[in-house]
Protein backbone atom coordinates (compact mmCIF):
# COMPACT_ATOMS: atom_id res chain seq x y z
CA UNK A 1 0.00 0.00 0.00
CA UNK A 2 2.96 2.35 -0.42
CA UNK A 3 1.23 3.78 -3.45
CA UNK A 4 -1.31 5.43 -1.18
CA UNK A 5 1.44 7.72 0.11
CA UNK A 6 1.60 9.20 -3.37
CA UNK A 7 -2.18 9.01 -3.54
CA UNK A 8 -2.70 11.08 -0.40
CA UNK A 9 -0.04 13.61 -1.35
CA UNK A 10 -1.80 14.42 -4.63
CA UNK A 11 -5.45 13.73 -3.87
CA UNK A 12 -6.18 17.10 -2.26
CA UNK A 13 -4.88 18.95 -5.30
CA UNK A 14 -6.80 16.71 -7.66
CA UNK A 15 -10.06 17.00 -5.76
CA UNK A 16 -9.66 20.77 -5.66
CA UNK A 17 -10.09 20.72 -9.44
CA UNK A 18 -13.71 19.88 -8.77
CA UNK A 19 -15.76 16.86 -9.62
CA UNK A 20 -17.58 18.82 -12.33
CA UNK A 21 -14.40 18.86 -14.45
CA UNK A 22 -13.13 15.31 -13.95
CA UNK A 23 -16.03 13.53 -12.33
CA UNK A 24 -15.84 11.83 -8.97
CA UNK A 25 -15.06 8.43 -10.52
CA UNK A 26 -12.01 9.90 -12.27
CA UNK A 27 -10.63 11.31 -9.04
CA UNK A 28 -11.24 8.00 -7.26
CA UNK A 29 -9.46 6.18 -10.08
CA UNK A 30 -6.54 8.56 -9.78
CA UNK A 31 -6.25 7.91 -6.08
CA UNK A 32 -6.11 4.13 -6.59
CA UNK A 33 -3.73 4.13 -9.56
CA UNK A 34 -0.60 4.77 -7.47
CA UNK A 35 -1.39 1.90 -5.13
CA UNK A 36 -2.21 -0.53 -7.90
CA UNK A 37 0.96 0.43 -9.80
CA UNK A 38 3.08 -0.32 -6.75
CA UNK A 39 1.45 -3.75 -6.55
CA UNK A 40 2.82 -4.59 -10.01
CA UNK A 41 6.40 -4.16 -8.76
CA UNK A 42 6.19 -7.14 -6.44
CA UNK A 43 5.12 -9.27 -9.40
CA UNK A 44 8.05 -8.29 -11.61
CA UNK A 45 10.86 -10.91 -11.62
CA UNK A 46 13.62 -8.35 -12.31
CA UNK A 47 12.42 -6.16 -9.45
CA UNK A 48 12.29 -9.15 -7.10
CA UNK A 49 15.79 -10.27 -8.10
CA UNK A 50 17.21 -6.80 -7.59
CA UNK A 51 15.47 -5.79 -4.36
CA UNK A 52 14.09 -8.97 -2.80
CA UNK A 53 15.96 -10.15 0.31
CA UNK A 54 15.25 -12.63 3.07
CA UNK A 55 16.01 -12.10 6.76
CA UNK A 56 19.68 -13.03 6.14
CA UNK A 57 19.99 -10.52 3.29
CA UNK A 58 20.07 -13.14 0.52
CA UNK A 59 18.34 -12.61 -2.84
CA UNK A 60 15.62 -15.11 -3.77
CA UNK A 61 16.45 -17.90 -6.22
CA UNK A 62 14.86 -17.96 -9.67
CA UNK A 63 12.93 -21.08 -8.64
CA UNK A 64 11.51 -19.31 -5.59
CA UNK A 65 10.52 -16.26 -7.66
CA UNK A 66 8.82 -18.53 -10.21
CA UNK A 67 6.91 -20.40 -7.48
CA UNK A 68 5.89 -17.08 -5.89
CA UNK A 69 4.56 -15.72 -9.20
CA UNK A 70 2.59 -18.94 -9.80
CA UNK A 71 1.04 -18.53 -6.34
CA UNK A 72 0.16 -14.91 -7.17
CA UNK A 73 -1.85 -16.14 -10.18
CA UNK A 74 -3.71 -18.68 -8.05
CA UNK A 75 -4.48 -16.00 -5.45
CA UNK A 76 -5.84 -13.70 -8.16
CA UNK A 77 -8.28 -16.43 -9.22
CA UNK A 78 -9.33 -16.98 -5.61
CA UNK A 79 -9.81 -13.24 -5.19
CA UNK A 80 -12.03 -13.12 -8.27
CA UNK A 81 -14.11 -15.98 -6.89
CA UNK A 82 -14.50 -14.14 -3.56
CA UNK A 83 -15.55 -10.93 -5.31
CA UNK A 84 -18.15 -12.71 -7.45
CA UNK A 85 -19.52 -14.59 -4.42
CA UNK A 86 -19.79 -11.35 -2.44
CA UNK A 87 -21.53 -9.58 -5.32
CA UNK A 88 -23.98 -12.49 -5.60
CA UNK A 89 -24.60 -12.23 -1.86
CA UNK A 90 -25.50 -8.53 -2.24
CA UNK A 91 -27.73 -9.15 -5.23
CA UNK A 92 -29.66 -11.99 -3.63
CA UNK A 93 -29.91 -10.22 -0.29
CA UNK A 94 -31.31 -6.97 -1.68
CA UNK A 95 -33.69 -8.39 -4.26
CA UNK A 96 -36.04 -9.40 -1.43
CA UNK A 97 -38.85 -7.09 -0.32
CA UNK A 98 -38.34 -6.83 3.43
CA UNK A 99 -41.76 -6.10 4.88
CA UNK A 100 -43.51 -6.99 8.11
CA UNK A 101 -45.06 -10.00 6.34
CA UNK A 102 -41.91 -11.01 4.46
CA UNK A 103 -38.64 -12.61 5.50
CA UNK A 104 -36.58 -11.27 8.37
CA UNK A 105 -33.55 -9.37 7.00
CA UNK A 106 -31.06 -10.54 9.63
CA UNK A 107 -32.06 -14.19 9.31
CA UNK A 108 -32.06 -14.02 5.51
CA UNK A 109 -28.61 -12.37 5.47
CA UNK A 110 -27.18 -15.03 7.76
CA UNK A 111 -28.64 -17.98 5.88
CA UNK A 112 -27.61 -16.55 2.51
CA UNK A 113 -24.06 -15.86 3.65
CA UNK A 114 -23.58 -19.42 4.89
CA UNK A 115 -25.14 -20.88 1.75
CA UNK A 116 -22.97 -18.87 -0.64
CA UNK A 117 -19.85 -19.49 1.42
CA UNK A 118 -20.47 -23.23 1.36
CA UNK A 119 -21.09 -23.30 -2.41
CA UNK A 120 -18.32 -20.91 -3.41
CA UNK A 121 -15.55 -21.99 -1.07
CA UNK A 122 -16.55 -25.45 0.14
CA UNK A 123 -15.43 -24.42 3.59
CA UNK A 124 -17.47 -24.38 6.77
CA UNK A 125 -18.01 -21.02 8.41
CA UNK A 126 -16.44 -21.00 11.85
CA UNK A 127 -17.12 -19.01 14.95
CA UNK A 128 -14.32 -16.55 15.74
CA UNK A 129 -13.95 -15.12 19.23
CA UNK A 130 -17.50 -16.15 20.03
CA UNK A 131 -19.04 -14.27 17.09
CA UNK A 132 -21.61 -16.15 15.03
CA UNK A 133 -20.20 -16.44 11.46
CA UNK A 134 -23.52 -15.35 9.97
CA UNK A 135 -22.86 -11.79 11.17
CA UNK A 136 -19.76 -11.52 9.01
CA UNK A 137 -21.88 -10.27 6.12
CA UNK A 138 -22.68 -7.08 7.99
CA UNK A 139 -19.03 -6.11 8.51
CA UNK A 140 -18.38 -4.20 5.30
CA UNK A 141 -18.00 -0.51 4.66
CA UNK A 142 -19.74 -0.77 1.30
CA UNK A 143 -21.71 -3.31 -0.65
CA UNK A 144 -19.62 -5.82 -2.56
CA UNK A 145 -21.93 -5.58 -5.55
CA UNK A 146 -21.12 -1.87 -5.68
CA UNK A 147 -17.43 -2.72 -5.70
CA UNK A 148 -17.93 -4.95 -8.73
CA UNK A 149 -19.56 -2.05 -10.61
CA UNK A 150 -17.18 0.61 -9.27
CA UNK A 151 -15.81 2.00 -12.53
CA UNK A 152 -13.08 3.96 -10.75
CA UNK A 153 -11.32 0.70 -9.88
CA UNK A 154 -11.48 -0.36 -13.51
CA UNK A 155 -9.96 2.97 -14.60
CA UNK A 156 -7.26 2.58 -11.95
CA UNK A 157 -6.47 -0.99 -12.97
CA UNK A 158 -6.05 0.02 -16.60
CA UNK A 159 -3.91 3.04 -15.71
CA UNK A 160 -1.75 1.03 -13.32
CA UNK A 161 -1.19 -1.70 -15.91
CA UNK A 162 -0.12 0.84 -18.52
CA UNK A 163 2.12 2.62 -16.01
CA UNK A 164 3.71 -0.62 -14.86
CA UNK A 165 4.41 -1.67 -18.46
CA UNK A 166 6.27 1.61 -19.05
CA UNK A 167 8.19 1.49 -15.75
CA UNK A 168 9.04 -2.19 -15.58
Amino acid sequence: ELGHGKDYSTREALLSLGSAELGEESSNAWSETHSMTMEHHIQDPAFLRRFGRNAEGQAPSDALIERYLENVKVNELISLRVQVANALYDFLLWKEAYTAEGPNFVDRAGELLLSIREKAFRMPAVEVLGVDPRYRGFATNHFYGGLVRYIGYIYAELASQLTAEKLL
